[in-house]
């Protein structure tokens, strides 16, 4: 089961990078949160197992809408593009046209949309047999990167992506 598997190892990745992990999954126009791991950083960001997400302000969600065609999202966001932040993406051609930079590099992005201070980057995976998807998403406070770059969490995030994908049998992470 990718869902297990996936709360397995996400504590890997919090291990790695010191910061909170959250593995998700889509119902309609939301993610749900199906485990936290908690960084071990003095600051943490959580949410809680059955919180819901708007899917276009927060990181998971747009990894998982980056999996569907733009149809589906237009369909499935369909005046629900309500603004959280002042940073929140709130026309659907703004979200697709990030949905569609998503795909090009692999991750997604919530830089404030969802929580002011905090910026996300997350990555989904497939299932091939049982047509299920999750997203596993790295969140963090942005005075912890102020100085520096997050660079090293993307590729933390990345080399997980990879591997972990790899082991799923999700055809886009198996290079």
């Amino acid at each position: 089961d990718i869902v297990e598997l996936a709360m397995k190892e996400m504590e890997e990745l919090e291990l790695q990078t010191a910061h909170t992990v959250w593995l998700g999954v889509l119902s309609g126009p939301e993610v749900v949160v199906l485990k936290t791991s908690r960084g071990s950083q003095p600051i943490q960001f959580t949410v809680e197992r059955g919180h819901r997400l708007p899917a276009h302000a927060a990181a998971m969600g747009k990894a998982l809408l980056a999996l569907k065609p733009d149809g589906e999202v237009r369909e499935t966001l369909d005046n629900c593009l309500d603004a959280r932040t002042t940073e929140t993406l709130g026309s659907i051609d703004g979200l697709l046209s990030e949905l569609a930079i998503t795909r090009l590099r692999g991750y997604a992005v919530s830089n404030q949309e969802l929580f002011e201070g905090v910026k996300s980057v997350s990555v989904a995976f497939k299932d091939p047999h049982k047509h299920m998807a999750v997203a596993i998403s790295v969140s963090y406070p942005l005075f912890v990167v102020q100085n520096t770059s997050d660079q090293p969490i993307i590729d933390a995030l990345l080399m997980f992506a990879s591997s972990f994908g790899s082991r799923v049998g999700d055809l886009r992470w198996m290079r």
